[in-house]
């Protein structure tokens, strides 16, 4: 076994395979890496199928894949569906997580309490708290109204431009207005 240096990138799980497979499959080749080492299969990727392509390559240039709790066989059908699963459980359990944050996100915003660095356009944080800044509380309110009245983001933008563009400081897109609907 020929040790490698660690690869290490503060990226997400779902591109980490992505956008390092092919310089990992350099490195395997060049330096003849005969075993990887990786904690457990949903820190090398959070998709499944960049990870089986992975696993495959890997497999096919005889590298033993090792991690904190077992080390597959390629040849024992049993571990390969092992890795299917981990694989798969890695995928899906990024699902779950972004699922779990919107969950937190939207509690904490019905308790009034703004969890995230910066406020929709027209708001301001006030001891955690989101809160319309006086000056655009009639503005905020034509939003929302409009919005109710045409569901589209962009056709709301252009009403709130167009009745407001001497009160605004900049020009609203339908961006702005999902976000502040948001």
């Amino acid at each position: 076994c020929i040790v490698g240096d660690p690869i290490k990138e503060d990226i997400s799980g779902v591109d980490f395979l992505k956008e390092k497979s092919d310089s990992i499959l350099e490195i395997v080749k060049t330096k003849k890496i005969t075993h990887m080492f990786v904690f457990s299969f949903d820190r090398l990727t959070r998709s499944f199928a960049e990870g089986v392509k992975m696993v495959h390559s890997l497999w096919d240039n005889n590298v033993q894949i090792v991690t904190s709790t077992f080390s597959p066989d390629k040849n024992k059908h049993a571990d390969r569906i092992r890795v299917y699963l981990s694989l798969l459980f890695a995928e899906m359990e990024h699902g779950g997580i972004g699922e779990r944050t919107r969950r937190g996100i939207i509690h904490k915003m019905k308790q009034g309490i703004w969890s995230r660095e910066k406020p929709p356009w027209g708001f301001e944080i006030v001891d955690q708290t989101l809160k319309v800044k006086e000056d655009f509380v009639e503005i905020i309110n034509f939003i929302f109204k409009t919005f109710i009245e045409t569901t589209d983001y962009t056709e709301t933008a252009r009403r709130a431009n167009e009745k407001y563009r001497g009160k605004l400081n900049r020009e609203l897109k339908g961006g702005n207005i999902k976000s502040i609907i948001s």
